[in-house]
């Protein structure tokens, strides 16, 4: 077992050079983003999230079923199913959760993502896009 640097690591990951590894999928207001950059095979060899190289047809056909349907509904019904078909096939063993930690004030602006308005991850990084879309449902307080 090494501890290589992160850079070395990631190319490794990215390039399938290892036996086993700990690491983590992105996370986002809902499971799609996550799972479609993981499970999808046209992205393995382009991120270390898809490291892991699985896939499975009818997931990968569930997802893309998932953007046509818009019944918030229907859309949690099939995302239950790819998840429960994730857990019972993916060789993956879960080490710990990796919440997503953030805070604000609406003592100046209101539109935050929260539990009760789940509208982006509002995660400061370079790699989420969705900061652009909280900045935009940003409202200023009425002085």
């Amino acid at each position: 077992m090494s501890t290589p640097e992160e850079s070395v690591w990631a190319s490794d990951l990215i390039g399938a050079k290892y036996a086993m590894s700990l690491n983590a999928i992105g996370s986002a207001a809902n499971p799609y983003f996550p799972y479609i950059r993981s499970f999808n095979p046209a992205d393995f060899g382009k991120s270390r999230t898809s490291a892991q190289r699985w896939t499975d047809p009818e997931v990968v056909e569930m997802l893309n079923k998932y953007t046509r349907v818009k019944d918030p509904a229907e859309q949690k019904s099939i995302m239950d199913a790819i998840q429960l078909k994730v857990a019972e096939a993916m060789p993956v063993i879960p080490v710990y959760n990796s919440p997503s930690f953030y805070q604000y004030s609406t003592k100046r602006f209101t539109g935050w993502a929260s539990a009760e308005n789940p509208i982006v991850s509002p995660v400061i990084s370079n790699a989420n896009p969705g900061r652009l879309l909280q900045l935009l449902a940003l409202r200023p307080v009425a002085q």
